[in-house]
Parts: C-alpha cells; sequence; structure tokens
C-alpha cells in the first residue's frame, strides 16, 4: 500500500495532480467562451434563435420513457463524464482517433476499435438487444 503525504493522494498520482489541480481560466477555456458568446450573438442577430424540445424517437420511447427531464438528465449527465473523462485524458477521443491516427500513434489504433468496441456493448447493455 502507497503511503499518502502530506499533498493527499492526488501528489501521489501525476494525471490528477496535473490533470485536476485547480487553475486560472487558461486560453482554451477563453476560446470556448467566445465561440459559444459568438454563436450565440450570430442566431439572435439573424433571428434564427428559439428553444425547442425535440420529439423523442419511437426507440427513445420504448427504451426510456416519454418524458423530457429524463432526456435532459442523461445527456446532462453524459456530457459531464465525458468532460471528466477528456481531462484526465489530456484530450478528447476525436483528437487522438483523427490526429493520432493520421500521425501512426501506436495509441490510436489501440484506441480506435477500444471506442469501436466499447460503443457497441454499451448499446447492447443501453437497448437490451431491442434494435
Amino acid at each position: 500500500s502507497a503511503v499518502v503525504g502530506v499533498r493527499g493522494w492526488e501528489g501521489q498520482l501525476s494525471v490528477f495532480a496535473f490533470h485536476l489541480a485547480p487553475r486560472a481560466f487558461s486560453w482554451q477555456v477563453w476560446l470556448m467562451l467566445g465561440v459559444f458568446l459568438g454563436g450565440l450573438t450570430s442566431a439572435l442577430l439573424s433571428g434564427g434563435f428559439r428553444l425547442t424540445r425535440l420529439p423523442h424517437s419511437p426507440q427513445w420511447r420504448s427504451v426510456f420513457g416519454g418524458h423530457w427531464a429524463v432526456r435532459w438528465g442523461l445527456v446532462f449527465l453524459s456530457g459531464m463524464l465525458i468532460q471528466v473523462a477528456a481531462r484526465i485524458a489530456g484530450g478528447c477521443t476525436s483528437g487522438l482517433a483523427i490526429s493520432g491516427g493520421v500521425q501512426l500513434a501506436p495509441a490510436a489504433f489501440v484506441f480506435i476499435p477500444a471506442l469501436f468496441l466499447s460503443g457497441t456493448l454499451t448499446a447492447l447493455l443501453v437497448y437490451r438487444r431491442s434494435y
């Protein structure tokens, strides 16, 4: 068993110390904020902005029911999970799969089949072979 030092477990594991340590806003945060606000401003000025709820497909209704709060909750939780995972990994899935594949990185060729396999297994688990 590892001895936890004064700084705690995050000091023992460099990935947690580097990726989860609180910092000031970096340029990426400002870029994302600018992209969001720029898109919102453009939609508002063009008159194309409107909030709508998407109708549930028959497939969605048969698996999860028809309540909109369930859909929004699942989307929010899955988005948060993806953000935490991307932060720990230091990038996103498309970055590793596309950019890494183009650069012939060995990690990309391990990751791409794992990505498709985990997606297939998740779909089978969620939809229980209904579709």
